[in-house]
């Protein structure tokens, strides 16, 4: 036992054994790295492919026969969150007018923290026609499960069109 003892000392003494070591070390990181990404990425491609599933019976819109192949359409929100303009707020599922004209359903639940701009809020200041931003979880049928909203003014009309003034 004693000489196996030595001889590791040995070989770790070595400088090419620890070259070896600090080789295999950073591709152990990277390989770890790599899969978190991939995990991330399994679980957005999953949220994205139960949304567009739930889409009809949610939305009542239609489904792109290629959406299972690919996300060209532009259709699928971030799982985690959204913003737009509320256009209906009934048995606290927020209906939300997105980015390209997305509708986004959002779940209220007793453990939301609202804000209207930078005071608390309730759900009583949601009212159709606001602006929010809503953060969360997405649930089994593709809603997002808000954990904070925060009610904000509505954005400038022209602001695509807008200019730098300033010379």
């Amino acid at each position: 036992m004693k000489e196996l003892h030595k001889n590791l000392q040995e070989a770790f003494k070595h400088p090419h054994t620890k070259k070896t070591l600090k080789v295999l070390g950073v591709i152990l990181a990277a390989m770890v790295i790599f899969s978190g990404g991939m995990i991330v990425g399994f679980f957005k491609g999953e949220f994205s492919e139960r949304w567009d599933r739930n889409y009809m019976g949610v939305m009542g819109g239609p489904r792109s026969p290629f959406s299972t192949f690919s996300d060209t359409d532009g259709r699928a929100p971030s799982p985690h969150g959204t913003a737009g303009q509320v256009i209906s707020f009934n048995n606290n599922q927020l209906m939300i007018k997105g980015p390209g004209d997305t509708e986004n359903v959002v779940t209220i639940s007793p453990q939301t923290v609202i804000r209207a701009l930078h005071r608390q809020g309730t759900t009583t200041d949601i009212i159709a026609g606001a602006w929010i931003t809503a953060i969360g979880s997405p649930d089994e049928s593709g809603r997002l499960v808000a954990t904070f909203v925060r009610i904000m003014p509505a954005p400038p009309q022209n602001i695509n069109n807008a200019t730098n003034t300033i010379k």
